[in-house]
């Protein structure tokens, strides 16, 4: 699949992390090429290092679907130097990270898509929400909200989990072993409980379940070249290279023999999404989506964090605080992977935003 390539841009400025120690770097840089006008984006780029090129592919994969869904999304490309692999991500002007400030109620319906976001990351078992990943973009008066970072979605593990109507009506105050939601500290139990914010994730679950499987399958199969085994195969040759303990080297080739190529293949993604998409179907059909507010409260939602981590601290302080604002994320568990073409059943229009034809994006569902 060509690519372009670091000649496409110029002023490239390291933004974080260690080019020469690191798996996880990025830069600042300005193309060289025309960018399609858009209001919504600078012109300038972040690029940022992935591990593998199912990595990228994989966030790319994401981002459409993303896209397709809320009826606009990040801007895009995979990049390649040097045999290396890199997501091209175009600045979202007025944009700010993490959860908005919800102390006032009036602002509630200012805000869009991001009930809906945490309900599309669940679906495509995307284990890394932490609030870097995510943000909201200001438009006049109003918010709308964007998932930045999915480089971490179609996780294999989460995929081969059931799904509950328990975990549909947690999120987003939900504690699994490979999602983690958010509690009241970033999110309040008043937006949450609001109309604006039930009524839009309650529209994504059924948007969900209403689009076609094809529309997600489409989009796989027209990103994705690489696979599972092969990304794992190309991590444990580099991490090979960062041990120096024999027997260390020597379990990891006995834990990478035992890996069965048919069980990490394009196949396999496909089958496992098509699994869980029937089992959204049915969920989606459930009259009861009433949101449950069990894990709202900080010191329970860290006790439930904790239940997975074995985490034995007995700080009461230290649990209270909301989840969001520590240090701590346990989502990086490094099976993760991740990126973007354009589906035959989804056309942008001049501002690069997308007009579904087999479905209706969130926008158009109230």
């Amino acid at each position: 699949m060509p690519y372009r390539d670091f000649s496409s841009f110029h002023n490239i400025k390291l933004l974080f992390g260690n080019p020469t120690d690191d798996f996880n770097y990025g830069y600042t840089c300005t193309p060289n090429f025309q960018t399609v006008q858009n209001s919504f984006f600078d012109d300038d780029y972040f690029l940022l290092f992935r591990r593998s090129e199912y990595a990228a592919q994989i966030e790319l994969a994401c981002s459409k679907m993303f896209k397709g869904l809320m009826g606009y999304g990040p801007e895009l490309e995979i990049i390649k130097e040097n045999n290396e692999f890199y997501i091209a991500s175009r600045k979202i002007k007025n944009f700010r990270e993490g959860c908005p400030d919800l102390k006032d109620p009036s602002q509630f319906q200012k805000i869009s898509g991001l009930a809906a976001m945490f309900i599309i990351c669940y679906f495509l078992c995307e284990t890394d929400m932490h609030s870097g990943n995510f943000g909201l973009q200001d438009i006049g008066e109003e918010k709308r909200t964007f998932r930045i970072d999915m480089a971490e979605s179609l996780d294999f593990d989460m995929l081969r989990t059931s799904l509950t109507l328990s975990a549909l009506q947690k999120i987003p105050y939900i504690v699994e072993q490979h999602y983690h939601g958010v509690d009241q500290g970033s999110l309040p139990q008043n937006y949450v409980g609001s109309e604006s914010f039930q009524s839009e994730k309650i529209a994504m679950i059924n948007l969900i379940a209403e689009t076609p499987f094809s529309f997600f399958e489409d989009i796989i199969r027209t990103t994705i070249t690489s696979d599972l085994y092969t990304h794992h195969q190309i991590m444990f040759n580099k991490f090979l290279t960062l041990v120096e303990d024999e027997e260390k080297i020597i379990s990891m080739k006995k834990d990478f023999s035992n890996i069965k190529v048919s069980e990490y293949d394009l196949e396999s993604l496909i089958k496992l999404l098509k699994n869980r998409h029937e089992q959204w179907q049915i969920l989606a059909l459930e009259n009861n989506l009433d949101q449950d507010f069990s894990l709202a409260n900080p010191s329970l939602f860290m006790k439930e964090v904790n239940l997975y981590y074995q985490d034995t601290s007995d700080s009461e302080e230290e649990d209270e605080r909301s989840y969001s604002e520590q240090d701590t994320n346990p989502n990086h568990s490094y099976s993760g992977i991740s990126f973007f073409p354009s589906p035959k059943n989804v056309r942008t229009n001049k501002d690069g935003e997308y007009t579904p034809d087999e479905f209706t994006a969130l926008t158009n569902v109230h």
